[in-house]
């Protein structure tokens, strides 16, 4: 999870990479950017599934970031 500037960010969301393509996402589901290339699929649904499982930590590292405090990391799926 990246943040730091407070205007554009009010959202809730992730930013997803995976080998050259890249997504952000916000932690309803909404996909905000899918850059240049777009974004697979199949790696969206598993990202999605991801976000579910892991939507309260999510939520809390976003109120932690927002107030510039260190939001440590979640495992990822694999």
């Amino acid at each position: 999870m990246e943040w730091g500037d407070n205007h554009q960010h009010h959202k809730p969301h992730i930013h997803v990479a995976y080998n050259e393509f890249k997504v952000s996402i916000a932690l309803d589901g909404e996909i905000l950017n899918t850059g240049k290339k777009g974004f697979p699929n199949k790696i969206l649904k598993l990202v999605a599934a991801w976000i579910i499982l892991h939507e309260e930590e999510l939520y809390s590292m976003w109120i932690k970031a927002v107030k510039g405090e260190e939001i440590g990391k979640i495992p990822p799926l694999c």
